[in-house]
């Protein structure tokens, strides 16, 4: 269980997640009998305490990011209808977070919304919402894209055959391509088409043609990258 959950919150997190696994598993036993035993030994062995846990990160996560926007943690008590929402939304995407940093990136943007008045909360949570449709591999690429950071690079072991690094290079550039044009079709990059010279033919207008140009991020990609800390608010 991740060191970075209140210590309270760590041992609620270990009674739930023993009297959630009996209660299902007698649930699911009742309705399809034989299917308990197997049905708790893939909860109790694959994924024990995970969501649980993951629970308990975000709420800690959570008040800290509060605590940094001096924000009172007690306020949540007194949320409105969106403010309550965006902490519902927030709560759900964290339980199905695989990494610590995408857990940091959620309650940081469901803190933000929290503090701000419910127009504005709503317009958070329908950005935790593009977010919440991102892998992290599609966040890095909209970051390439705005300049922030390199595409990362295909990972091989030492010293590997040409072969291999030649079949790793096209399997990447598959990959960034599959994930450009999502992020295209999701409006959060764009790309425009740009008359080049062709054939060196300078001066003659006959002589050039449209391409593609390298997608930038739109004020949608943008706001993304803001909500997630990769871009600083103005």
């Amino acid at each position: 269980m991740s060191q970075d959950i209140h210590p309270t919150l760590r041992r609620n997190v270990s009674d739930h997640a023993h009297d959630l696994l009996i209660a299902l598993s007698s649930g699911v036993d009742i309705h399809a009998p034989g299917w308990g035993s197997a049905f708790g030994y893939l909860v109790g062995e694959v994924i024990p305490n995970r969501r649980e846990e993951r629970f308990a990160e975000y709420l800690t996560k959570l008040g800290r990011k509060l605590e940094q926007l001096s924000q009172d943690v007690s306020l949540i008590r007194d949320l409105g209808p969106e403010r309550t929402a965006l902490f519902e939304d927030g709560a759900r995407e964290a339980a199905r977070s695989t990494t610590a940093e995408r857990i940091e990136r959620v309650a940081g943007i469901v803190a933000g919304g929290i503090s701000l008045d419910e127009d504005r909360a709503l317009l958070t949570r329908e950005l935790l919402a593009v977010f919440a449709s991102l892998s992290d591999a599609e966040v890095a690429t909209l970051a390439y894209y705005a300049g922030i950071q390199p595409e990362p690079s295909p990972q091989s072991g030492p010293l590997p055959e040409r072969a291999v690094v030649m079949e790793a290079m096209r399997e990447h550039q598959v990959h960034h391509k599959l994930r450009t044009g999502r992020l295209l079709s999701l409006g959060l990059l764009e790309e425009r088409q740009v008359l080049v010279a062709e054939n060196y033919r300078l001066n003659d207008r006959h002589g050039q043609k449209l391409v593609k140009d390298r997608p930038t991020v739109t004020p949608l990609g943008r706001a993304i990258l803001i909500e997630v800390g990769l871009i600083e608010r103005r």
